[in-house]
């Protein structure tokens, strides 16, 4: 025994309390404890600090949180082409990062974003797309709106002036210009900005922005493509989701392709055009962009942005045919098939494992338990 440490007839003859200086290192075990000994009234203030905390040694049920851990893939819906190639929808996911914690019992509300209809532009921008929202009805322990935005609006056929895309989850691409062709931004944490140029040849356009990379710029002779859709293999199937569709041209040019991931194809207008290639890869592949010597107003050449993947359309690139529609939204959630109770709208309902994936493409609700 340690010199410090009293002997046990001392304790039983005379004293009744202990000094720590009395005590040897280490001869009080947490199996020497007894149940609940240790009370707030016994610790001295200050004196449990982060320092003695072991890591993970507090967790939610010690803190009195209980839940469930879902992961969550958000995609808006995406633009309509104009001249240049349509913006895709923002894209939010936590599929291999922090989960989302879910209440027990609650009503989960979706909302799922509309892609932007093509029309006949001439110097005017696309639809853009509308946003998709993901929220518990009624609160729940991680609370608020979880909105994707919808894609922006491309840019329309300018001639002398700037031709600009506008902002949006991922923003639209600029259209054709003599002067600049200006891509929209993209929102921070969702996508990317459409293509820009400032060297058009007669007559080309840029790409929608996606959400893996940044729409495409024009050239004197090919318009530029989709920029690519963002990968999240959050239901098992490895597809690509928002990307930009591809700008379209007139006269003998090439049109952009649809990104990766759903983008419509560009399409060519008049004789000696070649049009975009489709975005694969997706849930729904986008349409390949057409070429045409009409000029009529319901002639269609824009490839449309894939169905529920978020995708832009593809541009026309003049002022008279039809540019693609953009993709609709899409959202899809992941939680232990434990703790699924119901769905309404009929989502696909599939199982990974221990999981359940509920992919919704309409409006919907889905409830804990």
């Amino acid at each position: 025994m340690a010199s410090n440490a009293k002997n046990l007839a001392e304790y039983l003859n005379n004293e009744t309390t202990s000094a720590s200086a009395d005590i040897a290192d280490g001869s009080i075990t947490t199996a020497k404890l007894a149940a609940d000994a240790v009370t707030a009234a016994k610790l001295a203030d200050n004196a449990v600090v982060t320092a003695n905390i072991t890591d993970s040694a507090v967790t939610d049920v010690k803190r009195g949180i209980t839940g469930i851990n879902a992961q969550y893939l958000i995609v808006g819906g995406g633009s309509s082409g104009a001249s240049g190639g349509g913006g895709a929808g923002g894209l939010l996911s936590n599929f291999g990062s922090n989960p989302l914690r879910l209440a027990v019992g609650k009503v989960y509300n979706i909302i799922i974003g509309a892609g932007g209809a093509g029309q006949v532009h001439d110097s005017g921008t696309g639809n853009a797309g509308t946003s998709s929202e993901f929220f518990c009805i009624g609160g729940g322990i991680e609370t608020g709106k979880l909105t994707a935005t919808g894609g922006g609006k491309s840019g329309g056929f300018s001639g002398g002036n700037n031709s600009s895309g506008t902002v949006g989850g991922s923003g639209g691409g600029g259209g054709y210009s003599s002067a600049n062709s200006i891509g929209g931004s993209g929102t921070n944490g969702q996508g990317n900005s459409g293509g820009s140029s400032s060297s058009l040849g007669n007559y080309t356009s840029c790409g929608g922005g996606g959400a893996g990379a940044t729409g495409g710029a024009g050239s004197s002779s090919t318009s530029g493509a989709g920029g690519a859709g963002l990968q999240v293999n959050i239901d098992g199937n490895n597809h690509y989701w928002a990307a930009g569709g591809g700008g379209g041209c007139q006269g003998s040019k090439t049109a952009g392709a649809g990104g990766i991931g759903g983008g419509g194809g560009g399409g060519g207008s008049q004789s000696g055009s070649a049009a975009g290639a489709a975005g694969a890869s997706a849930l729904n592949s986008g349409g390949a962009g057409t070429t045409t010597n009409s000029v009529s107003a319901s002639t269609k050449i824009g490839g449309d942005g894939g169905a529920n993947t978020g995708s832009g359309g593809g541009g026309d690139g003049q002022t008279i045919n039809l540019p693609g529609n953009g993709g609709s939204g899409i959202i899809i959630i992941r939680l232990p098939t434990a703790s699924y109770a119901s769905s309404t709208s009929s989502p696909n309902v599939a199982t990974i494992g221990s999981d359940t994936v509920l992919r919704f493409t309409s409006s919907g609700t889905f409830t804990t338990q």
